[in-house]
């Protein structure tokens, strides 16, 4: 993902195991708990809509849109980089 504009949108631990296999590319886990790292995000509409960001190892830069039940997040956070978020895995 790049350096730039992110969110951390962090899971419910049952829904971090609910997604299993389907978010594990994108899913991110330390002692604050599972988080996503989105590009974007539309909390508008029936689902939460992301745009995840994931880089190939030959260095190609690949995006998913992914939508969720709004019931599976239990916080959003925003900030210029990766850096700033604080959560660094």
């Amino acid at each position: 993902m790049s350096n730039s504009e992110v969110y951390a949108v962090v899971l419910f631990e049952a829904a971090a195991e609910e997604l299993g296999s389907l978010v594990a590319l994108w899913l991110k886990r330390n002692d604050m708990g599972s988080y996503l790292y989105a590009k974007k995000i539309d909390p508008n509409g029936p689902y939460f809509h992301m745009v995840l960001e994931n880089t190939t190892p030959d260095g190609t830069a690949l995006e998913m849109d992914f939508k969720i039940p709004h019931g599976f997040i239990k916080a959003i956070f925003h900030a210029a980089d990766r850096k700033s978020l604080g959560f660094l895995a």
